[in-house]
């Protein structure tokens, strides 16, 4: 207990120095609007929230407290807010990494393919925005700025920084020793999934509300606002679900695959592109445009135009790429992998052309569902008590009706046993069918058919190797329930 305080402890405290050393020279080179500048450190609140979950949050909210200290003297309510909302840029894409897509989400891993990166530019977007939406009411209260002369330029300071460096950064930290610190439920209370959306999309209300008012924005309302903005997010990620990644053994194999290499390798390549892209449109421009706050608004508004293209762009290519090369050879090398761990004793042929047989259950070159199903099935007739069929006939028999619900399978050999009615042990030879990608219905369906074709008691079924059940049918199933 003592360790992981001390961890976290420490977390907080590396990142809140990073952020504040960071913010501090910003402010004084490239300051922007009154309370805010250039910040290239837009990038930190979610690349290390994400990773490292709520110490980091707090990092975050103490750089930016002391940051505003050392620059403006003093601490007011509106800079407490302006830290607040940066904490919830943070905290709030932790929380929501963990509550959104349950099925792309891997243990030491974070953004390795081109779901993962879509995933992380949405949260980007909400989360860029609330954060500006806030920050823009702690301005109109600090300085008397209106949100809508600062939130466009608040909004691409958070995003573009964070899409350019957040994703390099969430890409390379699973390369280090650091491992990604996972969430645990605050409450054991839930919210009503509509109630959870309400609570995510109040700063968005109040801010059209404020936008659409008259006169827009008033410094009377930004107050309230601010309150019921930051008590919308807090609930939010309170109540947001939590889904845990599944240990696997393929996550070590996927760190060290060609399709994650070829994944960082063309992400990091469009990035500087994007960032020299960048960099040249602001030597070209500041030559021509000597206010600084329209210069930046300027390469703002081309970073995000030649930005968001490049990563449309980029993540078409990847998809294409993971449909068609990427996937389909990571599924067939994990294939291979399994099947040559069930048959290390046979050819090698016959394994990898398993393995290809394997790989034929998602052609389309989607990943392989990270459930694993394993069927035994006995070969005899739970009349005749004796095996009526040959073990060829019936694994071609089987193989047939499994081909019926998915598009591939493997098979082994294997033998198991019962007592008869003298509490004698009878030798049963069975065959184990194990299978990727399916469903539980397509599983019960090939039980089923099984059942009656070899005329069987049950069939065990087991799923991930964890989950044990004797199938009988449905209708027996809901007898026994």
């Amino acid at each position: 207990m003592k360790r992981k305080i001390s961890k976290n402890i420490a977390i907080a405290f590396v990142v809140g120095l990073l952020y504040f050393l960071f913010l501090v020279p910003m402010s004084r080179l490239f300051a922007l609007l009154p309370g805010t500048q250039v910040r290239p450190a837009s990038f930190i609140p979610p690349a290390a929230g994400i990773y490292f979950g709520l110490p980091a949050a707090i990092g975050v909210f103490i750089g930016n407290l002391l940051a505003d200290l050392l620059n403006y003297g003093n601490i007011s309510t509106a800079m407490l807010f302006g830290s607040l909302f940066n904490f919830f840029m943070a905290y709030l894409s932790y929380r929501l990494w963990y509550a959104c897509d349950k099925k792309q989400l891997k243990e030491d891993l974070i953004i390795y393919d081109s779901r993962s990166l879509i995933k992380y530019v949405l949260i980007m977007l909400y989360s860029s925005f609330t954060a500006a939406i806030g920050v823009s009411y702690s301005m109109l209260i600090f300085a008397g700025v209106s949100p809508a002369d600062s939130i466009l330029q608040l909004f691409m300071n958070n995003f573009e920084f964070a899409l350019i460096l957040g994703v390099i950064s969430l890409i390379l930290l699973p390369k280090t020793k650091l491992k990604p610190q996972l969430p645990k439920p605050i409450l054991k209370a839930k919210l009503c999934p509509w109630h959870l959306i309400l609570l995510l999309l109040l700063p968005l209300i109040i801010f059209a509300a404020g936008f659409t008012s008259y006169p827009i924005f008033s410094a009377l309302d930004a107050g309230l606002n601010l309150v019921l903005i930051a008590v919308s997010l807090g609930l939010a990620s309170i109540f947001l679900p939590i889904h845990l990644p599944e240990k696997s053994d393929e996550n070590e194999m996927l760190k060290s695959s060609i399709r994650l290499r070829i994944f960082i390798y063309f992400i990091l390549a469009a990035m500087l592109t994007a960032f020299l892209l960048l960099l040249v449109f602001f030597i070209i421009y500041s030559r021509i445009e000597s206010d600084t706050n329209t210069l930046w608004n300027m390469t703002y508004l081309a970073a995000g135009i030649s930005l968001n293209l490049i990563m449309l762009i980029s993540v078409l290519i990847l998809r294409h790429m993971e449909k068609k090369i990427t996937v389909p050879l990571y599924n067939l090398a994990r294939a291979y992998q399994v099947e040559d761990k069930v048959k290390a004793n046979s050819n090698e042929m016959d394994i990898f052309s398993s393995a290809i047989d394997f790989y034929s259950v998602n052609i389309d070159g989607d990943e392989n569902s990270s459930d694993e199903y394993k069927l035994y099935i006995g070969l005899h007739d739970k009349d005749a008590r004796e095996q009526l069929v040959s073990m060829e006939e019936a694994r071609d028999l089987l193989g047939q009706i499994c081909l019926d619900y998915v598009q591939g399978y493997m098979a082994a050999e294997t033998s198991g046993g019962w007592l008869d009615q003298q509490e004698n042990k009878v030798r049963e030879n069975t065959l184990a069918f194990t299978i990727y990608g399916a469903t539980d219905e397509q599983i019960h369906g090939i039980a089923d058919e099984a059942i009656l074709a070899l005329n069987q008691e049950a069939v065990l079924i087991v799923k991930n190797n964890r989950q044990h059940e004797f199938y009988s049918g449905p209708a027996r199933s809901e007898n026994a329930h």
